[in-house]
């Protein structure tokens, strides 16, 4: 999953990754606020079923 911001938003940005079935392979988010997100910015990757490989999130707010 890819997310960027690069014209900067002003209001929320909620990203809500559900995994009940456990995944086995990698789960990555990338989220790029490039142009200065003022709003929240809310990840919550909930893992109900067991993943086994890397979970990884990288958030970067560049812009202030």
């Amino acid at each position: 999953m890819l997310i960027l911001n690069a014209g900067g938003q002003t209001g929320p940005l909620p990203v809500l990754i559900l995994n009940a079935g456990g995944q086995t392979g990698p789960l990555q988010v990338l989220i790029i606020n490039a142009g200065g997100q003022t709003g929240l910015l809310q990840v919550l990757i909930l893992n109900a079923g067991g993943q086994t490989g890397p979970l990884q999130v990288l958030i970067l707010n560049a812009g202030g």
